[in-house]
Parts: C-alpha cells; structure tokens; sequence
C-alpha cells in the first residue's frame, strides 16, 4: 500500500480507467467501440531545426572540411617551419589528424543519419 492508503497499482487502474480500458482481470475486446483508436505512425524527420539553419550548418560542415583539407596541403610544405616557427609547426602537425576526424565526422553523421531515416520511413509508408 502506498502512504495515502491506495494501492499500489492505483496508478495503473486510474490510466486504464481514464483510456476506456477494462480491468487487468477481464479480457479486452479490441473491435469494440470502447476500445482506443491506434495511432498512426509517422515519418521520422531528420531535424526539427529551420531550414535556414539546416543549411548554414551545412554550409559550415563543407567550410570546415575544404579548411581541413587546405591545412593538409599547407603542412606538406617543407618551408612551413620556416614560416610560421617550427613549435606551431609541430603543434599543427599533431593536430591535423584530429582536426580532420572532426571534419569528416561533422559531415558523415548527419549523412548517414539520412540514410537510416530514410529507410525508415520508406518502412513506415510501407506498413
């Protein structure tokens, strides 16, 4: 029992109640006219956000991978110790393979994420 002396699935009994359903002890009929209607399933969207922020985020995902790209020509330059001092140099270099992981991931996953959610809501419409 609970604290203000109802029982412990009182909850459970107030929802079923509240919905139309029976009791758990009896059989449920699903066809008659008591019983809840089923809800539609729905396509997945793949973001909530905007369009314009959709694409300015895209936008900023090709900017950061065309970046990423260019710092990689740049650090294949010999000279570029000479340029910018050999520690940035060096620290550049360490970072580059993070840098780039971020930048292809910042892409892929919302592509991939497409892909699956695109699937999925051909598997909707399909039921």
């Amino acid at each position: 029992d609970n604290d203000d002396g109802g029982s412990e699935d009182g909850a459970f009994d107030e929802l079923l109640r509240i919905t139309g359903q029976q009791s758990r002890g009896e059989t449920s009929n699903l066809h008659s006219p008591s019983s809840p209607k089923i809800l539609p399933e729905e396509a997945i969207p793949f973001s909530l956000a905007s369009d314009t922020n959709k694409f300015l985020s895209g936008a900023l995902g090709v900017i950061n991978l065309v970046g990423a790209i260019y710092l990689g020509t740049l650090l294949r330059d010999p000279s570029l110790p000479y340029k910018v001092g050999p520690q940035l140099s060096l620290v550049m270099k360490d970072l580059f393979p993070y840098l780039l992981t971020y930048a292809l991931g910042y892409n892929a996953i919302p592509l991939i994420r497409s892909w699956i959610n695109t699937a999925r809501n051909k598997d909707i419409e399909a039921r």
